[in-house]
């Protein structure tokens, strides 16, 4: 995801929480079908506005860290990937696991303590075993 952005890379982080927040009534269906298409569409990205109200908290926590770590653009990449892989303390913070082999929609990893799960793989991310991959709620978000 090299020509990605500050704004597509968040989201891609924040999307495996869509479901779950729909499921509790915290996003209406019109928001998640808004995100449903982003998800599907990966040349494209959704707007700040409709990142902010789907998901307040993580984009709240976004602006602080940025206001932290003096960065000058907190929707930058290389700010948002800071704080999605060391600040997020969220429910799922997101972790870096190392690719077993690949199925058609899923990647088996190889957990920190020696056993083997299985992530979802909604961006089509391409990887090989041995290659080791960003994960926040059990699925592959980037390629490292």
């Amino acid at each position: 995801m090299s020509d990605s952005t500050g704004v597509r890379i968040f989201f891609n982080y924040a999307w495996p929480c869509a479901e779950i927040m729909l499921a509790q009534g915290e996003i209406a269906e019109r928001q998640y079908g808004l995100l449903k298409y982003f998800r599907d569409n990966l040349h494209r990205q959704p707007g700040r506005r409709l990142l902010v109200e789907c998901f307040p908290d993580a984009t709240r926590s976004l602006l602080e860290s940025a206001t932290i770590f003096r960065a000058s653009d907190p929707w930058a990449l290389e700010h948002v990937r800071e704080y999605w892989r060391y600040h997020h303390e969220g429910p799922s913070p997101t972790t870096v696991l190392t690719v077993e082999s690949m199925g058609v929609d899923r990647i088996w990893v190889r957990e920190n303590d020696g056993h083997t799960g299985i992530l979802l793989n909604p961006y089509s991310l391409h990887v090989e075993s041995g290659d080791r991959v960003t994960v926040h709620h059990r699925c592959a978000i980037e390629k490292l």
